[in-house]
């Protein structure tokens, strides 16, 4: 690269990214926790379907929320290591 790096800024992607990706998990996990899927009594999977239709698409946007800072934060995992390699390696020559 011939951006000159400062010092620390791939352990800062990292950490970023790291700490990104718990609070994905996090969520994830919480919403997966308080789902509460009531289907009423119907018997017709289409009637089931169109009154739980509400419930459904909320959690469809969350889910892709949640989609996104995942990628987020994987990368800036994924390229904040070959930052701290190069750190490393300019380390190294001085």
């Amino acid at each position: 690269m011939n951006i000159k790096l400062s010092q620390g800024m791939g352990a800062t992607l990292l950490t970023i990214g790291v700490i990104l990706v718990l609070i994905v998990f996090y969520k994830a996990y919480q919403e997966y926790a308080s789902v509460n899927i009531n289907l009423g009594n119907s018997s017709d999977v289409m009637q089931a379907i169109t009154s739980s239709s509400g419930m459904l698409i909320q959690l469809l946007f969350k889910l892709a929320y949640l989609g996104l800072a995942l990628a987020a934060g994987s990368i800036l995992i994924k390229y904040s290591i070959p930052i701290i390699k190069e750190e490393k390696g300019e380390e190294k020559k001085d």
